[in-house]
């Protein structure tokens, strides 16, 4: 193990963040959200200018983290009705404590990112023979997922009929598609892995229909921005080519932001005639949702007792698989319950599966208060850290693998921003993360017998 800190990142990152715990601290005397929020931006900028690799490889978790920050900004500061809670807006200091948790957080993805291994240079390094010997197979199975993907957007225009456009995507999940298309629809991204290990000349066409495909579907059912998200970063990652054309020319990440917020309001004035006046009113009542929930749950819980003892209902619920969509709630829907002080709206939001956004903090202060989160946001880093970087190195090195540290990605996302706490210790998470590991254990294996065999030819030679 060779640990080598990056000391500017680091004091960066950690002078912020004691910044931000002492404006919380003050806030209560003094509104200086707006300075933090310059702050936040001037570290993430000299975050980037200082490590524009860590800053790429970590581009999700810094994405959703600024989306949620925005959300709490304009939720303490803009005095909106927000419709969904039933609340106005306004200040009660909670922005900086949002902030603290989220830089935290990223203070711990830092820290284990300058902790290397001595074979990971070597992993980088090995041949992947797998590709040349299976490629026709690979070809194969991808012409498949193409094909799969073609027969879905197919069968949803042939379900949508009249509706496309006109109906909210909750509505189209729940009354229009049928299992195979939300199967596919849900899935299909873990598809990928398959076009990095693809070889030949047509690769690149292969991958853009894929990507255009996945963008069609997801636009068509009126999903909005986190799988575009996903996609991007997980493009990322899996392909070097297009992660060291982004560090050359990281305006692009500018254009895609641009792009997805052009093509959501796009969805919007198709479904509900939104005119381009409308754009800022509706850009802020979007990101508002992002912090509604933390905004309300802190309100109301602040210099209140925490409730621990309502976590055990929690574990049990997410253990057995649970949703608890009836009372009493759990997860991101008891969050939503509180938030919206157990109104009629919300109950029959819950009964129907929509789900708010950004749960995840609210339910860490609600459950262990203050001292929660300088526990758990820690624990989050290093549990992205652990991940990301695996994805970035031997996760890459066989199909199978790659493809279950994908699912592992997206189960962290739920965890970390819908509080949903069965990605993680459901019997069927864990039967998946075992399995994950097993296939970890079965290539490190493999991969000392073809060294072991390596050395031996070597010495006969």
């Amino acid at each position: 193990m060779i640990i080598k800190f990056k000391k500017k990142s680091i004091l960066n990152i950690l002078i912020s963040t004691l910044v931000f715990f002492i404006a919380w601290l003050i806030g209560n005397f003094y509104n200086v959200n707006t300075i933090t929020l310059l702050i936040y931006v001037i570290s993430l900028f000299l975050l980037y200018k200082n490590d524009k690799e860590f800053f790429l490889k970590n581009l999700y978790i810094i994405i959703i983290n600024s989306l949620f920050i925005l959300g709490v900004y304009f939720c303490e500061t803009d005095g909106l009705f927000l419709d969904e809670i039933s609340k106005k807006t306004g200040y009660i200091n909670c922005f900086n404590l949002a902030l603290f948790s989220c830089h935290i957080c990223l203070l711990f993805i830092l820290i284990l990112n300058n902790i290397t291994y001595r074979n990971e240079e070597k992993e980088e390094n090995e041949k992947m023979s797998f590709n040349s010997k299976y490629n026709i197979l690979i070809k194969f199975i991808c012409i498949i997922v193409i094909l799969i993907q073609i027969v879905t957007i197919t069968n949803i225009l042939i379900q949508l009929k009249g509706s496309i456009f006109r109906v909210d995507r909750f509505v189209i999940n729940k009354q229009y598609l049928n299992d195979f298309t939300l199967k596919v629809k849900n899935n299909i991204i873990l598809a990928l892995p398959l076009f990095y290990f693809l070889k030949g000349k047509r690769k690149n066409m292969y991958i853009f229909l894929y990507i255009i495909l996945y963008c069609s579907m997801m636009f068509l059912t009126g999903e909005k921005y986190g799988p575009y998200i996903k996609l991007f970063y997980l493009i990322i990652i899996f392909f070097p080519q297009f992660f060291n054309y982004l560090k050359k020319k990281t305006y692009l990440i500018v254009l895609f932001v641009c792009l997805i917020i052009i093509t959501v309001f796009l969805q919007y004035k198709l479904l509900y005639g939104y005119s381009y006046n409308n754009l800022i009113t509706y850009l802020e009542s979007r990101l508002c949702q992002q912090g509604q929930v933390w905004w309300s749950i802190y309100d109301q819980k602040e210099n209140k007792s925490i409730e621990i003892g309502d976590f055990l209902y929690e574990i049990k619920s997410s253990y057995n698989n649970e949703l608890s969509t009836s009372l009493p709630y759990a997860g991101q829907w008891k969050m939503m319950y509180y938030a919206a002080n157990r109104n009629n709206f919300v109950t029959i939001r819950i009964k129907n599966l929509i789900p708010f956004t950004s749960t995840t903090l609210a339910s860490i202060y609600y459950y262990f208060g203050f001292i929660g989160i300088f526990i758990i946001y820690p624990l989050f880093g290093i549990l992205y850290s652990i991940i990301v970087k695996g994805l970035f190195n031997s996760y890459k090195k066989n199909i199978v693998t790659s493809i279950l540290a994908i699912k592992l990605f997206i189960m962290f996302d739920y965890l970390y921003t819908a509080s949903d706490l069965s990605s993680l210790i459901s019997i069927k998470s864990i039967i998946f993360i075992i399995i994950f590991l097993l296939s970890i254990i079965f290539n490190k294996k493999r991969r000392y017998k073809i060294e072991k065999s390596w050395r031996i030819n070597y010495i006969w030679t």
